[in-house]
């Protein structure tokens, strides 16, 4: 559904209501499958913006149309600047303000003979835009849109700005003339741009549009989720599980949906995600099988503090081994929470009913079936 808009993205901004509404097709789809008709908020167990974040930062990867299409946009300006012999350089681009400020924000101007670099827009001082740094001067300058070369020739710069009428306006004229006197043209050579998050210095829409992320912070090292030898269903309900977003009771208690507060595993303790993957006394038998049958170092987990949450845990677990290693004991851990998680739902909604043993009977035959499709080596098993 996504890739649909991508050529319509590269030369205009869609409208905010055709984006919105390509965005819930694909949140609904995501939520609901193939009942995404009938979907409705309730049904979005994380938060959108989440969800569209790039997998390193903690989301899913879902692609983020509106910042998409201003990373695609770029490529206007990058071309006007590497390639000015394009026939349609000197007529408007398709960038809004949003998309130029991206775009001086992702690249370096080295200054040569000031004909390509805009006086008061570009960031040609390595200060950022004169614009930002003098906004009272910029505001009452008659030419806008000059080149360095043009508003240093003659200091016609201080034409622009002649008509200067309050101490804020003589305190910016002093120090941006303290700057331009560091200035020194060269006419033999072009200036030149290059692209901040390449190695090349060259632009690329992928870079474009990783760097609308770079203030975001995963709450978990999403990493272990990702390169886990396990199926996209597992990988998906973890992802879920260390967002705090599965249904267990605290979760439907802050929805106000009916539900049991107790555990339908233990029928003794309150019901969270942390209790049924790691503290249920239910779990701690799967996981001991588990462990066992796979040939793992049995976790003790009466040492494992209470408040210590899914992650950490899974991190404390993985930490002391090599990649390969811990790709594998990761599988391991994403089917056997699925599979408690299974269970938990079985007692549920269908009411039978399995015992920890055969709950972790089945999560080893899901880890042997993985490895055997992807030509892994056999799990060990102890099951007599």
């Amino acid at each position: 559904m996504c890739a649909i808009a991508n050529h319509h993205l590269t030369a205009l901004s869609l409208p905010t209501w055709a984006i919105q509404k390509l965005s819930k097709i694909t949140r609904n789809f995501i939520w609901c499958g193939e009942d995404s008709e009938n979907a409705s908020g309730g049904h979005s167990l994380v938060n959108w913006k989440t969800v569209c974040r790039p997998k390193p930062m903690g989301g899913l990867g879902i692609t983020d149309l509106e910042r998409f299409g201003r990373a695609l946009r770029l490529r206007w300006p990058w071309l006007m600047w590497t390639d000015p012999d394009r026939q349609w350089v000197g007529s408007a681009v398709p960038c809004d303000e949003t998309d130029m400020a991206l775009f001086r924000a992702s690249t370096i101007i080295s200054l040569g003979n000031g004909r390509k670099s805009l006086f008061w827009l570009d960031d040609w001082t390595g200060r950022g835009p004169l614009s930002r740094a003098f906004p009272e001067l910029y505001k009452i300058a008659t030419r806008k849109r000059r080149s360095v070369m043009k508003e240093l020739q003659e200091e016609n710069w201080i034409r622009s700005v002649a008509r200067l009428s309050s101490p804020t306006h003589l305190q910016e004229f002093i120090a941006l003339a303290s700057v331009i006197t560091q200035v020194a043209l060269n006419p033999d050579q072009e200036d030149s741009i290059t692209w901040r998050w390449t190695p090349n210095g060259i632009y690329s829409a992928a870079s474009a549009y990783a760097a609308q992320f770079s203030a975001s912070y995963p709450r978990f090292s999403p990493a272990k989720i990702w390169e886990a030898h396990a199926e996209p269903k597992c990988k998906f309900f973890a992802w879920l599980v260390l967002h705090g977003k599965i249904l267990t009771a605290d979760m439907l208690a802050i929805r106000g949906w009916p539900h049991d507060p107790t555990c339908p595993l233990c029928l003794g303790a309150p019901e969270t995600a942390t209790h049924l993957c790691k503290d249920c006394p239910f779990a701690i038998a799967v996981w001991s099988h588990v462990q066992a049958w796979t040939g793992e170092a049995p976790t003790n987990m009466m040492t494992i503090p209470p408040p210590m949450g899914v992650s950490d845990w899974w991190d404390r677990l993985i930490c002391p081994l090599s990649k390969d290693e811990r790709r594998r004991r990761s599988g391991h851990f994403l089917y056997t929470i699925w599979n408690i998680w299974k269970e938990r739902n079985r007692r549920i909604f269908i009411g039978t009913r399995l015992t920890h043993l055969e709950v972790a009977a089945i999560a080893l035959d899901d880890i042997r079936m993985r490895a055997c499709a992807f030509g892994r080596a056999q799990v060990a098993t102890g099951i007599g």
